[in-house]
């Protein structure tokens, strides 16, 4: 088991500087951070196996899982809807924005405190403020396909567990 976990570590560190241009952008959000990390800390964090490092591998594994057994279409949209600023205003200063999909910029949020580990999603359709959708519970395959877009951003970014 450890040679495997050693050859997985090593594929994702190699993965992560294939382009070394891109080894120096912002690329994951880290929650344990509070920041986001760059593909060079990310791949420090795997290579090392710090607790950051294994908690990315393993959500990141997690989120691989969970969109293969969704389907195809499903990772190309969570690929397609990554953009670095919101379409619309929003007034919260605690949301972190994740991505805009389908006319929607789309949010995740801890509830309460900060630290409390509650947290909910959030999808605006204008700069109105009562123009949006919110509510974890709505965020299934089944369910409001705008906050599902969002939480399985929320999840990849490790913001939130699944």
């Amino acid at each position: 088991m450890e040679e495997f976990v050693k050859q997985l570590r090593d594929a994702v560190v190699e993965d992560l500087l294939q382009d070394e241009e891109s080894s120096d952008k912002e690329y994951v959000w880290s929650g344990t951070a509070k920041r986001t990390l760059t593909k060079r800390e990310l791949s420090e964090e795997v290579k090392n196996g710090t607790k950051e490092g294994d908690l990315m591998l393993t959500r990141l594994i997690k989120l691989s899982m969970d969109l293969f057994n969704r389907g195809k279409e499903d990772l190309k949209d969570v690929r397609l809807i990554v953009r670095s600023t919101p379409e619309f205003e929003h007034d919260c200063e605690s949301c972190v924005f994740l991505g805009h999909y389908n006319k929607n910029d789309l949010y995740c949020c801890e509830q309460g405190s900060e630290g409390s580990g509650r947290w909910t999603v959030i999808a605006r359709r204008s700069s109105s403020g009562p123009d949006y959708s919110s509510g974890i519970v709505f965020a299934t395959p089944d369910g409001n396909e705008w906050l599902y877009k969002a939480k399985l951003l929320a999840i990849e970014k490790g913001l939130i567990d699944e």
